[in-house]
């Protein structure tokens, strides 16, 4: 079946509708009973992320038959093109290789890496658009000491013919420059201060991902610098960001794909004053870094070169938090932490690409969420985090689900014969449990609900480490 095909006429469809008829009466409850070894056939792990699925509605032959509609949908094509490189994406006709931001570098890592690669045929140089209207930084102009210059803006050390793996090395080693002058001490101000403060100026991907995982991390935060965030176009937000902050010592982090975000560049424009009116207007450049697509804006609004780490139009916003829009994430707990959750993300990577869809997590959840969303008519789905350390976790899935999957059209812009997808909500769950929660366990509406866990709550690591 074609992508432009409706999946909801297909046999397969019909079939789980059928099915879904049929498990109409059955309780859950009914479904442990019936087979005690229902938790551990419906459990399975990905490095130490384990999943447990049993408590969804689902049987054998439930799981079988959506493994069936996968395949007459053609995912795991869809997958294998994504992470081979092809253009996935038909409306901007490019690719989609936010996997490349966690591969490990070089032909043999790619061999082990179940088949995710960043071909040559990905290497664009067409001077495409990223979507903003911001010139494609495939297009690369050759300096005379042999480095190059994206959109006329030169950057360090980098070479026409690296390829991808060998851009986002690059742009890794420099994050992790930056990261340890600042955590060193020996990035200073325009005073000759120390940076103490890092303000990350970003929003939706710019700013949900690092946050939460700024949060999510903390334990591993350095013990001197302070990593805030503003993103909303109220002044307040940015206001509440520089309380108890001194100038001399702050660093403004713009983060901005297109360095034309109204939010973002609003911010940065307050930010500039701030620094402006205490430091003098020549300070500015000593007190902002950006993460961007656009590097000649950057460098226009005063922002050094050097302090301009690069984005790549074949990174989605919401899919960025393994790239330079997360570089205050790995200034606050330090390139080793960062390289750690990069290797984190590399093992789903891998075993997304090197599992068939019965053993496939991601595919398997994604098709449970189908059976929910089309087959049960449940509209939303909880995430409840019990960790206070992530509780913007739903607000970050939010942006990774709906964003995604916010459409009503297929590939070729035909109507979708099926809902998309649920609303995604949440909050933590000790929290939730006074307040939602009994929404949840007694209300008229049934929302399936994925409860986070941890088996070293970070109470624990502070225990050990003596705080």
């Amino acid at each position: 079946m074609g992508p432009s095909a409706d999946i909801s006429a297909a046999p397969e469809w019909r079939a789980l509708a059928d099915h879904r008829d049929e498990m109409a009466p059955v309780h859950l409850r009914d479904l442990f009973a019936a087979d005690p070894g229902r938790a551990d056939r419906f459990t399975a792990s990905v490095g130490d992320l384990v999943v447990d699925w049993s408590r969804q509605r689902v049987t054998d032959r439930t799981m079988e038959l959506l493994v069936a509609l996968a395949r007459r949908a053609g995912v795991a094509e869809r997958m294998e093109a994504m992470v081979g490189g092809a253009p996935v994406n038909v409306s901007e006709g490019r690719a989609a290789l936010h996997t490349a931001l966690r591969a490990e570098p070089g032909p043999a890592a790619a061999e082990r890496s179940g088949g995710i690669v960043t071909p040559a045929a990905a290497e664009r140089s067409d001077g495409g658009a990223d979507g903003t209207g911001t010139p494609n930084e495939g297009r690369v102009a050759e300096r005379p000491d042999g480095g190059a210059a994206a959109d006329g803006i030169a950057t360090p050390n980098e070479r026409p013919d690296e390829g991808i793996a060998g851009q986002v090395q690059r742009e890794l080693r420099r994050m992790a420059d930056l990261a340890d002058e600042i955590r060193s001490g020996r990035r200073l101000g325009a005073s000759g201060r120390p940076i103490t403060a890092v303000v990350n100026l970003g929003i939706g991907g710019s700013d949900l991902g690092p946050r939460m995982a700024c949060e999510a991390l903390a334990a591993y935060g350095h013990d001197r610098i302070r990593c805030r965030f503003a993103s909303n176009l109220d002044g307040s937000d940015l206001a509440t960001a520089l309380s108890g902050l001194d100038p001399a010592e702050t660093l403004f982090m713009v983060a901005s794909k297109s360095f034309a975000t109204v939010e973002t560049l609003a911010n940065a424009a307050t930010a500039r004053a701030w620094i402006a009116a205490a430091l003098g207007e020549g300070a500015v450049a000593d007190h902002f870094a950006a993460a961007t697509a656009a590097p000649e804006a950057a460098v226009a609004f005063g922002i050094d070169p050097d302090a301009v780490l690069r984005l790549w139009d074949w990174v989605g916003g919401r899919f960025s938090l393994c790239s330079a829009a997360a570089a205050v994430l790995m200034i606050a707990i330090g390139p080793e932490r960062f390289s750690e959750m990069l290797a984190g993300f590399r093992a789903v990577d891998e075993h997304l690409a090197g599992q068939p869809a019965a053993a496939n997590l991601p595919m398997l959840l994604g098709l449970v969420a189908v059976w929910n969303r089309n087959f049960w008519g449940f509209g939303t789905r909880a995430v409840l985090p019990y960790s206070s350390r992530l509780r913007l976790l739903p607000a970050y899935l939010q942006q990774l689900d709906m964003e995604s999957n916010g459409k009503q059209v297929c590939l070729d812009g035909s109507p979708a014969g099926c809902q998309t997808g649920p609303v995604v909500w949440g909050g933590a769950g000790a929290d939730g449990q006074h307040s939602f929660h009994q929404w949840l366990h007694q209300g008229a509406d049934i929302a399936p609900a994925d409860f986070i866990v941890f088996a070293e709550p970070d109470g624990d690591l502070a225990a050990r480490s003596g705080l």
